[in-house]
């Protein structure tokens, strides 16, 4: 599974991200405070949408609430679903 495209429309200070489409490898790079660590935590928020899972990720959690946008995740076999709207990674990933 991987995530083909994501978008954060808001999340905490976060601004509008707009629609970006990811590749196989990808690289967050920046200045400090340009959003990176608040990216990371937003997508993490959208694949585990059960706040059971997301307790393994409590470090993470710099924002309170939750990040509006979506990702969209491909399974091996080039299936498409959109989070969190169609559920969480659980679903994809089984």
């Amino acid at each position: 599974m991987r995530i083909k495209e994501y978008r954060i429309d808001t999340y905490g200070p976060l601004a509008d991200t707009g629609r970006i489409t990811l590749g196989d490898f990808n690289l967050f790079y920046g200045n400090n405070e340009e959003g990176k660590s608040l990216s990371i935590d937003a997508i993490v928020k959208m694949l585990f949408n059960k706040k059971s899972d997301l307790k393994h990720f409590e470090l993470l959690d710099r924002v309170d609430g939750t990040p509006e946008g979506y990702l969209i995740v491909e399974d091996e076999s080039g299936n498409e679903t959109k989070l969190p709207a169609e559920g969480d990674v659980s679903k994809v990933a089984g």
